[in-house]
Protein backbone atom coordinates (compact mmCIF):
# COMPACT_ATOMS: atom_id res chain seq x y z
CA UNK A 1 0.00 0.00 0.00
CA UNK A 2 2.47 2.11 0.33
CA UNK A 3 4.51 2.05 -2.65
CA UNK A 4 0.77 2.22 -4.13
CA UNK A 5 0.02 5.04 -2.22
CA UNK A 6 3.18 7.25 -2.95
CA UNK A 7 2.82 6.49 -7.16
CA UNK A 8 -0.38 7.63 -6.87
CA UNK A 9 -0.33 10.84 -5.12
CA UNK A 10 3.11 11.31 -7.30
CA UNK A 11 0.64 11.37 -10.58
CA UNK A 12 -1.98 13.52 -9.19
CA UNK A 13 -2.90 16.99 -8.26
CA UNK A 14 -4.86 16.46 -5.51
CA UNK A 15 -4.37 13.62 -3.64
CA UNK A 16 -3.21 12.37 -0.25
CA UNK A 17 -3.25 8.69 -1.30
CA UNK A 18 -4.06 6.05 -3.51
CA UNK A 19 -8.18 4.98 -4.38
CA UNK A 20 -8.67 1.23 -3.69
CA UNK A 21 -11.22 0.72 -6.99
CA UNK A 22 -11.28 -3.21 -6.73
CA UNK A 23 -11.78 -3.69 -2.80
CA UNK A 24 -14.19 -0.83 -3.03
CA UNK A 25 -16.38 -2.45 -5.90
CA UNK A 26 -16.31 -6.09 -4.12
CA UNK A 27 -17.35 -3.60 -0.99
CA UNK A 28 -20.67 -2.12 -2.39
CA UNK A 29 -21.94 -5.22 -2.95
CA UNK A 30 -20.43 -6.98 0.53
CA UNK A 31 -20.87 -3.98 2.84
CA UNK A 32 -22.91 -1.22 0.87
CA UNK A 33 -23.66 0.57 3.89
CA UNK A 34 -20.66 2.00 3.35
CA UNK A 35 -21.67 4.04 0.56
CA UNK A 36 -23.66 6.90 -0.43
CA UNK A 37 -24.55 6.47 -4.24
CA UNK A 38 -27.60 8.02 -6.59
CA UNK A 39 -29.08 7.00 -9.45
CA UNK A 40 -27.98 8.64 -12.36
CA UNK A 41 -27.77 8.43 -16.51
CA UNK A 42 -24.34 6.77 -17.65
CA UNK A 43 -23.71 6.71 -21.53
CA UNK A 44 -20.47 5.39 -23.20
CA UNK A 45 -18.73 7.87 -25.34
CA UNK A 46 -18.36 5.85 -28.85
CA UNK A 47 -17.64 7.93 -31.52
CA UNK A 48 -15.99 10.63 -29.96
CA UNK A 49 -12.27 10.79 -31.40
CA UNK A 50 -10.60 12.17 -28.06
CA UNK A 51 -12.96 10.41 -25.56
CA UNK A 52 -13.93 7.02 -27.04
CA UNK A 53 -14.89 4.43 -24.60
CA UNK A 54 -15.09 7.14 -21.50
CA UNK A 55 -18.13 6.89 -19.43
CA UNK A 56 -20.44 10.03 -19.48
CA UNK A 57 -22.07 10.59 -16.28
CA UNK A 58 -25.27 13.17 -16.69
CA UNK A 59 -25.38 15.24 -12.91
CA UNK A 60 -26.96 18.12 -14.63
CA UNK A 61 -30.31 18.90 -12.95
CA UNK A 62 -32.45 19.81 -15.88
CA UNK A 63 -35.51 18.18 -15.51
CA UNK A 64 -35.39 17.06 -19.10
CA UNK A 65 -32.40 14.89 -18.80
CA UNK A 66 -32.44 11.10 -19.45
CA UNK A 67 -33.61 8.73 -16.78
CA UNK A 68 -30.98 6.67 -14.70
CA UNK A 69 -29.88 3.88 -15.79
CA UNK A 70 -27.10 3.40 -13.00
CA UNK A 71 -26.61 3.66 -9.52
CA UNK A 72 -23.49 5.76 -9.22
CA UNK A 73 -21.23 5.46 -5.31
CA UNK A 74 -20.37 8.84 -4.27
CA UNK A 75 -19.02 8.29 -0.91
CA UNK A 76 -18.14 6.36 1.42
CA UNK A 77 -16.90 5.96 4.97
CA UNK A 78 -12.86 5.53 4.25
CA UNK A 79 -12.33 4.44 7.87
CA UNK A 80 -14.45 1.50 8.21
CA UNK A 81 -14.03 0.57 4.26
CA UNK A 82 -9.97 0.73 5.08
CA UNK A 83 -10.80 -1.51 8.45
CA UNK A 84 -12.54 -4.06 6.11
CA UNK A 85 -9.79 -4.24 4.37
CA UNK A 86 -7.03 -4.57 6.46
CA UNK A 87 -9.32 -7.36 8.73
CA UNK A 88 -9.84 -9.17 5.34
CA UNK A 89 -6.00 -9.14 5.09
CA UNK A 90 -5.30 -10.34 8.60
CA UNK A 91 -7.62 -12.99 8.17
CA UNK A 92 -6.31 -14.76 5.08
CA UNK A 93 -2.39 -14.12 5.67
CA UNK A 94 -2.81 -16.19 8.74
Amino acid sequence: FDFFSAMYVSRHDDMDGAAVHDPCAVMSITHPELFRSREVHVAVEAHGRITRGQTVVDQRSLLERLPPNCTMQVGIDADAAFAVIVESIAHYSS
